[in-house]
């Protein structure tokens, strides 16, 4: 039923929910991982002031664009490790850059994946009834099927 599930990441606790029930849908149909980390933008290449002192200490330019892919490919590592640890067999790594929803929903297009697992963002005392405006979006912005996981 299921070949290719796609699950965008940011770090965030409902995206490891999200990578656990991905992880468990792979397992009983033999189905393949897409983890997609959506960095909004490039960064630049100056170095910001709060980075002066570990460019220091790293003995390395860390201009705003390497931190944050840095920071991107870190996500998506611990991502692939969770998913792997849930038993998951087949995985693959993607890292876009663009408007999250946008960038998820052509993702998924290009990858013809039968499945998108994304995690719900809690907002106060509504929490259980609205979900995330990304996962919203997403959900809106796409035919294919999508889950969204607290």
């Amino acid at each position: 039923m299921f070949k290719t599930i796609l699950v965008p990441v940011d770090g965030s606790e409902q995206a490891n929910h999200a990578i656990a029930y991905a992880a468990d849908i792979a397992v009983k149909y033999g189905a393949e991982i897409i983890l997609l980390h959506v960095m909004a933008t490039l960064g630049s290449a100056r170095i910001p002031p709060d980075l002066e002192d570990l460019a220091r200490i790293e003995h390395a330019p860390l201009s705003e664009a390497d931190f944050l892919r840095r920071y991107g490919e870190r996500i998506i590592e611990a991502a692939e490790g969770r998913a792997r640890k849930g038993g998951a067999l087949r995985t693959r790594t993607s890292i876009r850059v663009g408007q999250p929803a946008e960038a998820i929903v052509a993702e998924a297009e290009s990858e013809n994946a039968d499945l998108i697992i994304m995690g719900r963002r809690g907002l106060g005392a509504t929490r259980a009834l609205l979900m995330g405006s990304v996962s919203l979006k997403v959900a809106h912005l796409t035919e294919r099927a999508c889950l969204s996981v607290e």
